[in-house]
Parts: C-alpha cells; sequence; structure tokens
C-alpha cells in the first residue's frame, strides 16, 4: 500500500487506508491532485465515508437521505410566520454580506446553497447563530459544490472535534493558553499587543475570531484549503478516539482537551504571528488590527510543521499530540 499514489489510494477496490492517506495529505499531495481527491480525501478523514468500500453506496443513500429531510424540515420552520427560529434573519443577512464580498458567492444559487447548509447544521445542532458560522461553512460549499449533502456531513464532523471552542468555557480555555504561550514563545509580539490594546482581558474580537472559526475569516481560501488538509489529516480515526476526546470537553474542563484539533489550532495561531511578526510590529495599531482579521498569503503545511516545532520547543501539554 506504501507505494500507491493518492490517486490509486483513494480509488482502492477494498478498502482506503486512512494511515497513508494521513500521510500524504500531510506531505502536501492533496495541493496538486486532480479535482476530485480533496472532496474524497476529506470524507474519509472527517470521517463522513467509511475506509471499507464495500459500504459506500448504502452509506451515501443514507446520508443524502438523513440531509434530505433534515434540510426539508428546517426549511419548513424557517418558513413560520409566527414562530421562526431566531437565526433565520440574521443568517440570510450574513449569507448576503458574505456573497457580497467574495466573488464565488456573487450568483444566487452559491449563496442559497450556503443558507440550505448553516440553515440545516443550527436546526440539527442547536447551536446558536453566530456569523462566523458563514465563513467557517463556506469552504465546504465550494469543495462539494456538486453534493450539499456531503457538505453538510463534513460540516457536521468538523464541528463535533472543535464545539468546545465556541462554548464559553472552551473559548476562555483556548484564549488563556494561547496568550500564556504568546508571552513566553514571542514576548515582543505581547507587548506589542499590550501596548495597542489587543491582548486585553478576556477574549479581544480578533482572537475570538481566529481561535473559534480556524482562521476561515483570516486567510485567503487557498490557504485555508491547505491548513485544512493537515488539520483533517490530524483527527483521530476511530469512534472511539473521538468519544474520548468529546467527553473531555465538557462545560466543566478548563483546560483544552489533551489530543484535540484544538490544541493544534492554538499552535498553529502562533505560528502564524510568528511568521508574520516583522511586518506585523510595523504597522501601527489600527493597521495592525486590518492585517490581523485580513493576514497575506501563508503556506498552510509550513504553519503546521512550525507548530509541532514551537510545541516542542516550549515542552508544555506533553503527549498532546
Amino acid at each position: 500500500m506504501t507505494s500507491l499514489s493518492l490517486t490509486e489510494l483513494l480509488d482502492s477496490e477494498c478498502t482506503v487506508d486512512l494511515e497513508h492517506l494521513t500521510n500524504l495529505v500531510q506531505r502536501g499531495d492533496l495541493t496538486h491532485a486532480p479535482q476530485h481527491a480533496r472532496p474524497d480525501a476529506w470524507k474519509y478523514l472527517l470521517g463522513v465515508s467509511s475506509k471499507h468500500k464495500s459500504r459506500e453506496l448504502s452509506r451515501n443513500r443514507h446520508i443524502h437521505k438523513y440531509y434530505a429531510e433534515l434540510s426539508s424540515r428546517a426549511a419548513t420552520d424557517a418558513a413560520q410566520p409566527h414562530a421562526r427560529p431566531s437565526y433565520a434573519t440574521h443568517l440570510k443577512r450574513a449569507v448576503r454580506d458574505y456573497g457580497a464580498a467574495h466573488a464565488p458567492y456573487h450568483q444566487p444559487h452559491a449563496q442559497q446553497m450556503l443558507e440550505r447548509l448553516l440553515r440545516a447544521y443550527l436546526h440539527e445542532s442547536g447551536a446558536p447563530f453566530q456569523p462566523g458560522l458563514v465563513e467557517l461553512a463556506a469552504p465546504f460549499c465550494s469543495v462539494y459544490a456538486a453534493s450539499e449533502a456531503d457538505a453538510y456531513h463534513a460540516l457536521a464532523e468538523l464541528m463535533r472535534h472543535v464545539e468546545w471552542g465556541h462554548s464559553f468555557a472552551g473559548l476562555k480555555a483556548m484564549s488563556v493558553m494561547f496568550m500564556t504561550l504568546l508571552r513566553h514563545v514571542l514576548p515582543e509580539v505581547y507587548v506589542y499587543f499590550e501596548h495597542n490594546g489587543f491582548a486585553c482581558d478576556g477574549s479581544p474580537p480578533w482572537l475570538n475570531s481566529w481561535l473559534q472559526f480556524l482562521l476561515a475569516r483570516e486567510l485567503p481560501i487557498e490557504s485555508l484549503l491547505a491548513l485544512w488538509d493537515c488539520y483533517f489529516a490530524s483527527l483521530p480515526f476511530s469512534e472511539s478516539a473521538l468519544a474520548t476526546a468529546t467527553a473531555k470537553a465538557t462545560a466543566t474542563l478548563t483546560t483544552v482537551p489533551p489530543g484535540s484539533l484544538l490544541v493544534l489550532h492554538v499552535f498553529v495561531c502562533l505560528a502564524v504571528l510568528e511568521s508574520c511578526q516583522e511586518e506585523l510590529l510595523e504597522l501601527d495599531g489600527e493597521e495592525a488590527l486590518r492585517f490581523l482579521q485580513r493576514m497575506p498569503r501563508l503556506d498552510g503545511r509550513q504553519l503546521v510543521a512550525a507548530a509541532r516545532d514551537i510545541r516542542v520547543a516550549c515542552a508544555v501539554g506533553k503527549g498532546v499530540w
């Protein structure tokens, strides 16, 4: 199996070797792979598709039927004149604003797909609407433009891994972890942030966005997709491993769940600042804030490699990932 290319691996007749797939994705093979490779690889890495090809047809039928029924229920609820979900108006406005600012979503059909996808997710999960969810979901609509059901299930699986970071306790713990590490790893940047009010008590808005939405609001799409390739290749393969990580992500937990994607993401955020610190420190306060909200193009694989180096150098959270 180890000599198979990414395309050959994904086209295997019996079983997809997830360990080999992970190695190829972390190596960056998705960047230059055929167009169908990323959608297929993400589904295997996120657990939407089974590694056993014999189960693929029945599983696909199930997830498409499930999404069709869910989407219909969500649309019916949203159309109720006196009992519309609280998020309905905010979601439509946020999608429209996103579409106006992003060329691929200028077309009504693209905005409608994005709105349906998020409406179904919010209906099923009961999660509160946050504008950043639009940017978080949009890459799935782009990658799975031909299959809305696949886009939904991929988004839902990702949210299972990061939902703790959207809780009050989770965001607070991630912010504390980030700021503590920032002071140690990049002291000049930390002092600069304090001087400009970017490291205020609690969690400043720019940092909330970075931590909760996996840099989907800040990075150009090419950089984001490459980064997420590495993120998804870092996820646990088994349901038992995911269940263990999820069990630790409770409302009473005061530290970031060991072994979770959220730990890796905190270190990646540090790697982003490390890669841009010279340019950042030359900017004044307002320019710096705009810079933090709209980052330049960065190499996702290099960010993950730098994040792992930072984690080793810090010698914290032994055995975290």
